[in-house]
């Protein structure tokens, strides 16, 4: 059965990039999306919980490469890391 209902995807998950796009019907288009979406609700999620990133790439790697920042802090991510290993600490946990 025909689609009467078509969805313009970025494939690439980017909406400025007009290089891969692709016409798909509703569910095709949704079921394309979903890793995409699982991995900003997971990110999402951890981000409300306190979640510290090993490293600023991590933290912005679900998003597309154009939104990040030109420059990453380094004292930023030393900062995490010292965090993540006093936390370890006070529960008791060896790395």
């Amino acid at each position: 059965m025909a689609h009467r209902l078509l969805n313009v995807a970025h494939l690439s998950h980017d909406p400025a990039d007009r290089r891969w796009l692709a016409v798909l019907c509703p569910s095709c288009h949704a079921k394309n999306d979903t890793p995409q979406r699982l991995a900003m609700t997971r990110r999402n999620r951890a981000k409300r919980r306190g979640q510290l990133w090993l490293s600023e790439e991590i933290r912005w790697g679900p998003l597309p490469v154009r939104t990040w920042p030109l420059r990453f802090d380094a004292d930023e991510v030393v900062l995490a890391l010292r965090l993540t290993a006093a936390h370890h600490t006070r529960l008791g946990a060896t790395a």
